[in-house]
């Protein structure tokens, strides 16, 4: 079986920023207090991200509100109602710090409290390490940026793992990136999304080499230009500019108890404006099954048994093959192209044995089935990608074209032996 699939895709992006104020109340109809505060770190006084505050009400400790710092240390809790109260503050390796005596009346506006200070714990006084990691992160205003350490890159590993010690970020073991677990996190490197580069996203991220990472900018709120890609924030990866190094390739190689095999292999080719990325990899899989039944079946005075026996073995094997250019003239602008090849091969081979027996374990049917299935995949794939950034914030023009040919073709073999099947027992008399 084969078929083919080619389609075209043209579209054009005009997005116009807009800024929504909202005003909350409180019950009785007037605006509630704003309430805000800024939380750091008592040793370096920087800022401390996704510090968790909960505001209770001081006559029974009941729950009021609560949030999480911004990347500026920044809590904001909104229409709270007059009364007193008291906020529990507190962080992962900090100390937990209460805040008494927050009294809000009636009529007031805003409230702000001092500047909550949160005290390393035991740990982190203890493991210097930690601390030292602390001192590679910058928090401004709008970002968070993590600059590579040097002994990071003399490793040799990917972008996968300078982003696995990056702050906020979370690579699974699928390696599937997200900032805070949340969805929709867009990823760029130098500012261009990887989706526009005409490759596949963790094939470029395991393929380029930590040595060429010169730091990764990190978006909680993402930036206006990418708001309408990036519901989960934006990770933008900053490559090195000034490197006499033109050439940089990777070699992976994977392997697990369960006959999981893979090998990748990559090269990139890098001009100042432009970049040629070649790929190839390969992996094999096999996996077997077993399954036993034993049933009794009893049909009036008689008794019959039936033995049911099952094995399957799958093997996998597969090929690609990817060349992608990318040229970027400008931040403003970029073309890439990709060209794809790839191959699936899959063998199935099951046996199925039944065997019917009396209450003295005589047989009275059996059978058996052998199945072999071949299926054997071929992908091909081109795309053209265009994209334009408008210095104006949240405009961009973007094009792609694509052309796939997908081609199947799929073998099976059924074999039976003892075709005489019943469907059920037969008991004899």
């Amino acid at each position: 079986m084969s078929y083919k699939n080619c389609f075209f895709t043209f579209f054009f992006v005009t997005v116009l920023a807009q800024s929504i104020l909202t005003q909350t109340t409180n019950k009785k109809g007037s605006p509630g207090t704003f309430l805000s505060a800024v939380i750091i770190d008592s040793i370096s006084n920087k800022p401390i991200v996704l510090a968790n505050f909960i505001l209770l009400r001081t006559k029974d400790s009941s729950f009021v509100s609560g949030g999480a710092s911004r990347a500026d240390g920044i809590i904001f809790i909104e229409n709270v109602p007059t009364g007193s109260f008291f906020a529990s503050v507190s962080f992962i390796g900090y100390k937990t710090k209460t805040i008494p005596n927050i009294e809000i009346k009636a009529n007031q506006k805003e409230l702000f409290l001092d500047t909550i200070k949160l005290k390393p714990g035991n740990i982190l006084l203890k493991e210097v390490q930690i601390t030292a990691e602390k001192e590679r992160i910058i928090y401004e205003d709008d970002k968070i940026v993590f600059n590579v350490d040097k002994d990071i890159l003399s490793l040799g590993g990917s972008a996968i793992e300078v982003l696995e010690n990056a702050p906020l970020v979370f690579v699974d073991v699928d390696d599937n990136i997200s900032l805070m677990g949340r969805p929709g996190t867009l990823i760029c490197i130098d500012g261009i999304p990887i989706k526009h580069l005409g490759s596949d996203q963790k094939e470029i991220l395991k393929t380029t080499p930590a040595s060429d990472i010169e730091k990764v900018e990190i978006y909680i709120d993402p930036p206006v230009e990418y708001r309408n890609e990036a519901t989960g924030g934006v990770i933008n990866i900053i490559q090195k500019k000034e490197t006499d190094k033109k050439y940089s390739g990777l070699i992976d190689l994977g392997a697990n108890s369960n006959n999981n095999y893979s090998s990748v292999a990559a090269l990139s080719y890098k001009l100042p404006n432009s970049v040629l990325r070649g790929t190839i990899g390969t992996s094999y899989d096999e996996n077997e099954s077993k399954s036993d039944m034993y049933r009794q079946s009893n049909l009036f005075d008689e008794t019959a048994f039936l033995n049911f026996a099952r094995f399957s073995k799958n093997v996998g094997k597969n090929i690609f093959f990817r060349l992608n250019f990318a040229y970027m003239p400008n931040k403003e602008n970029s073309i890439s192209q990709s060209l794809s090849y790839k191959i699936i091969g899959k063998d199935l081979q099951s046996n199925t044995t039944s065997v019917y027996t009396d209450e003295l374990n005589n047989p009275i049917d059996s059978y058996s089935i052998n199945g072999s299935t071949n299926t054997n995949s071929k992908f091909f794939n081109y795309s053209f990608s265009y994209l334009k950034l408008f210095q104006a914030k949240g405009r961009k023009l973007s094009f792609t074209f694509s052309y796939t040919n997908n081609m199947m073709k799929l073998i099976n073999d059924i074999t039976k032996e003892n075709t005489n099947i019943i469907d059920q027992p037969v008991v004899r008399q």
